[in-house]
């Protein structure tokens, strides 16, 4: 680093700042210490002889440089490191671009704001430069970056493999920290592929009618699916106003002439934990609060002319029994004081979700039972317990006000109040030689309220999410194309797009076994996201015809070993989950136990865990994750991993009637498959059948835990990613107040990490990290060495490549030619860009 270089450096609270060397000079220890001039202020720098670069302190182009400038992908920056990737972005997002590639990557940044960018003559724009370019006719419409490029080219290359009758699948894969976005996209993308996948003569012919069960197609009813799940599954936190609180991946089935014909939707990890408890200033699932909406429409006549109502259920009264402004006086749903929310009616959400359950052909009973389902909830969390003493230690008992909340849960979810009222204040024990009964204090019938809660929700979801597949499956609908329905060969040539939208990266204050399952999550799609970067260098570097060794990429096998376990290098004991599933079945598992295990099983043999005297006490272990180091708390690992349900409510449930006995086999099915699916991943026994035997289907779903099921359903994932060409879309949010045109660089700089971003980065540079077009290349670096006059760039560049390592002091093989580019290793690069600074300070000086 010379004088008169420009450089980034470090800081706090901008990420980066510019700033340009003022002076260099030798310390008595033999280092460099740099003077910096950043804003008026002059920064001290120590830096090693010979260092050109560090942590710390990177290159920028000079104000003046040229290639200094906006670009729509950030591969065409020659200098592409984090400081530059956060100019970049900020440059194009002050200029109403939200919109940025990043080679493989599509960078969306949260505008919080309506743009005009989503238009059906934008979407038409788009569909028809992608037409024009899949029959090779070069559109003249230069098009910036958008989602629709993205599933324009997943639609694109899947018809065109079709057509070759080769392996044609696609898959798009978004990502995001809560509140950057990623549902949105998902919807974006969602109605793009359907849009064109209509099979229709005209895509974008208007449909003025509202489609009902038997009219709608399969565009409408996977569409459709949307207000089901965001209801549900969706709620507002601190973060953002309609934060999916759960994983999904969504199938879109195509056939052999690109028409959509079905889909399906698998769902990870809901968060159940947010039914019983919820922070201050959050919601729980929107799907509360729309009954609220509806509740207080029923009583107001002015309402109702704003929320369409199935006839079933007008009379709120009879049917859900809630008081008069029910958000602010039940206990599940008024604990984070947030009833509205600025850019989300429920009101008219709630009307949706009436029109999605017509849509998709859910019967009237089955929806009035599920919302019925709902509301008993809401009853169920305002029963309070007393202690109630007795010469066995005590128990709990109901006040009246509480015993008659317990049976209007009991009625709405169509249960038995004895026996309800008995899963919730006792706890059957098993011995070897009897059963009997153990009364519950009222902290534990508390917590055994709220286990019964969770899994009565987990399993409304798992229905709801069977009876959506089973709407949008093939051949499911009314006047589905004969090519949609199913038969016992599959059609050739017909292929998916699946759509993954999923949880971010997470690191908060508090880190717990939610957390550890995200990371995982990411940590697994970052290094397949890796493997494929990498693979699309291999190509540049051979269409471009450049010479090169295998250079090895960063891989994080080592993390995923850590957390999964099952290698031959790692402790007998296993990974992170394993130990865990084993401490679980421990009669005196703990979560004091679990960490102590960890420290010593893995603390002591595995880089990637560190845990401090102080952390051991606490019971933390900090797992240094592709994004950085995240300390997790064991305490409530073993309770969430187990995810148990007493077996008083377990019984209960077997004993349901009505839709509960449908809701309880749905999520006995969704068991099973996890079952099979972890057994298929781990090389066992697929679990034997179990018929009509609902005691049997119980024992399977117990004996699974959440974070074996996680990680099967985690393989599966991978294993379809797997058999796709992968699209990426990393949704990033600009600042934590969700406000428009407001860039906070150092939130988005660590985004930037969390979403894999500049670990791509890493990976598509480790070769050669700085890139150019020949004429650029000539033009920025003239004054290293003579042009040649009359003879082109290609030439001028080789010319100058051969002067200046001889010069500079670099190997040639460290700049390298291509068809279009010159590449430069980084030794190549600082010598040149050593070089440069030093002619242009001569330059300066002679004038």
């Amino acid at each position: 680093m010379e004088v008169g270089a420009s450089v980034w450096c470090r800081d706090d609270e901008e990420a980066w700042l510019k700033g340009v060397i003022t002076e260099k000079k030798l310390t008595k220890k033999n280092e460099v210490e740099l003077s910096v001039l950043i804003d008026g202020d002059v920064r001290k720098i120590i830096v090693l002889e010979g260092e050109t670069e560090t942590d710390d302190l990177k290159p920028r182009e000079s104000e003046d440089g040229s290639m200094n400038k906006v670009v729509n992908d950030l591969i065409q920056l020659p200098i592409l490191h984090e400081p530059a990737i956060l100019q970049a972005l900020e440059q194009r997002y002050s200029e109403g671009w939200i919109y940025t590639f990043n080679g493989a990557i599509l960078i969306a940044v949260n505008p919080f704001r309506k743009l005009s960018l989503y238009t059906d003559e934008i979407l038409e724009t788009y569909y028809n430069h992608g037409l024009l370019k899949s029959q090779g006719i070069e559109s003249h419409d230069n098009l910036d970056p958008h989602v629709y490029t993205v599933a324009d080219a997943a639609y694109r290359d899947m018809a065109n493999r079709i057509a070759q009758n080769v392996a044609a699948s696609q898959s798009i894969l978004i990502s995001g920290e809560s509140g950057a976005g990623k549902t949105e996209s998902t919807k974006i993308v969602m109605r793009y592929l359907t849009v064109v996948g209509a099979g229709t003569t005209d895509p974008f012919a208007e449909n003025k009618n509202e489609p009902n069960s038997k009219e709608a197609t399969v565009m409408d009813r996977v569409l459709q699916s949307n207000p089901i799940l965001e209801a549900f599954g969706n709620a507002r936190t601190v973060r953002n106003d309609n934060s999916s609180r759960f994983g999904k991946y969504i199938e879109l089935d195509f056939s052999a002439r690109g028409g959509m014909v079905g889909a399906s939707v698998e769902t990870y990890l809901l968060e159940k934990i947010r039914l019983p408890r919820h922070a201050d200033g959050e919601r729980n699932f929107h799907i509360f609060y729309q009954l609220h909406a509806a509740n207080e429409a029923s009583k107001n006549l002015e309402k109702q002319n704003d929320i369409i109502l199935a006839r079933d259920l007008i009379d709120k009264e009879r049917l859900w029994q809630l008081e008069e402004d029910a958000a602010r006086f039940y206990h599940y749903i008024k604990q984070g004081g947030i009833v509205e929310l600025a850019h989300l009616d429920d009101g008219i959400e709630f009307s949706r979700l009436i029109k999605a359950f017509d849509t998709l052909g859910f019967e009237q009973r089955d929806a009035s039972c599920a919302l019925r389902l709902v509301a008993a909830l809401i009853h169920l969390g305002q029963v309070q317990f007393d202690f109630d003493a007795g010469d066995d230690g005590g128990g709990s008992i109901l006040t009246p006000i509480a015993s008659k909340e317990l049976q209007i849960a009991a009625d709405l979810a169509a249960l038995p109040y004895e026996p309800l009222l008995a899963a919730l204040t006792t706890r059957l024990v098993q011995t070897r030689a009897e059963q009997y009964l153990v009364r519950l204090v009222p902290d534990d019938a508390a917590n055994a309220r709220d286990a019964l809660a969770k899994a009565l929700y987990g399993r409304l979801f798992d229905w709801l999410v069977e009876s959506i597949n089973q709407g949008i499956a093939k051949g499911s609908y009314t006047g589905a194309p004969a090519d949609a329905i199913p038969t016992n060969k599959k059609r050739r040539g017909t292929a998916n797009i699946g759509v993954l939208d999923i949880f971010g990266f997470e690191c908060f204050a508090t880190n717990s076994f939610e957390q550890l399952c995200i990371n995982y999550t990411n940590e697994t799609l970052q290094q397949q996201f890796n493997r494929y970067v990498f693979k699309l260098e291999q190509e540049e570097y051979a269409r471009e015809q450049i010479t090169w060794s295998f250079i090895e990429f960063p891989d994080n096998q080592d993390c995923l070993d850590v957390i999964e376990g099952g290698r031959k290098q790692m402790p007998p004991d296993g990974g992170l989950l394993t130990m865990l599933d084993d401490e679980c079945k421990l009669p005196r598992g703990s979560d004091a136990n679990y960490a102590a295990r960890v420290a010593k099983s893995l603390g002591t043999t595995q880089e990637r865990i560190t845990i401090s005297k102080k952390q051991a006490v606490d019971g933390i272990f900090q797992l240094r994750h592709y994004a950085g180091p995240v300390p997790y708390l064991t305490k409530g690992f073993l309770e969430k991993n187990k995810d148990e349900l007493p077996r008083a409510a377990e019984q209960l449930f077997i004993n349901g009637e009505g839709l509960l006995t449908e809701i309880c086999a749905a999520h006995t099915r969704a068991a099973e498959r996890a079952a099979a699916a972890q057994a298929q991943a781990t090389g066992g026994k697929i679990t034997p059948k179990t018929g009509g035997n609902t005691t049997a289907k119980a024992k399977v779903t117990a004996t699974i835990t959440v974070g074996s099921q996680f990680k099967a359903q985690l393989t599966s994932l991978m294993q379809a990613v797997a058999k796709t060409k992968p699209h990426y879309i990393r949704c990033l949010k600009p600042n934590d107040q969700n406000v428009p045109n407001a860039f906070w660089r150092a939130r988005v700089a660590e985004q930037l990490r969390y979403g894999g971003v500049l670990e791509a980065v890493r990976v598509a540079r480790s070769g050669f990290p700085v890139r150019l077009k020949h004429a650029e290349f000539a033009a920025y670096y003239k004054a290293v060495g003579p042009l040649l006059p009359g003879f082109d760039a290609k030439a001028q560049c080789d010319a100058l490549v051969k002067s200046a390592s001889e010069s500079c002091g670099f190997a040639v093989h460290e700049a390298q030619l291509g068809k279009t580019k010159v590449f430069l290793r980084k030794t190549a690069h600082d010598a040149l860009e050593a070089r440069r600074a030093q002619a242009r300070v001569a330059a300066a000086t002679v004038l």
